[in-house]
């Protein structure tokens, strides 16, 4: 949820400034173009109500809409990138530079955490089959 309101205030506010140039002069609408407000926003509106679903099952559209997102960001970057200048490129020498010292320490705290995830995970569901079973014997 965290990596979520990250993601989305670094991104969401300077896309909107690149499509509406004038945004962020106009009275009320220029909140569109404050980090701490769009990160508010999608997660009232999107996040927290996505989180309210007891069934999985239920967040098979939203998960639908989300993959087909992720397809047209991964073509339009493969479409747009060689049409970037030069300049905005960066150095070629850097290009490989996140494999540094960190990164396997970075993969084994993200491999932990979901370690943890899906151990509390398989706690929650046998604690639901603990119910359930409870229900048919009695």
């Amino acid at each position: 949820m965290c990596a979520f309101g990250i993601i989305i205030g670094d991104t969401l506010p300077h896309v909107m400034r690149s499509l509406f140039p004038t945004l962020p002069s106009m009275p009320v609408l220029y909140l569109f173009t404050n980090r701490q407000f769009m990160i508010v926003l999608c997660t009232a509106c999107i996040s927290y109500p996505l989180s309210l679903y007891r069934d999985i099952h239920k967040l098979a559209r939203a998960s639908g809409l989300a993959l087909i997102g992720m397809f047209i960001i991964v073509i339009s970057v493969l479409v747009e990138g060689p049409h970037v200048p030069i300049e905005f490129k960066g150095d070629p020498s850097h290009k490989w530079s996140f494999l540094g010292t960190g990164f396997f320490r970075a993969v084994g705290v993200i491999s932990f955490a979901f370690g943890e995830w899906f151990c509390l995970n398989g706690f929650h569901s046998q604690k639901e089959l603990e119910t359930c079973y409870e229900s048919l014997s009695s």
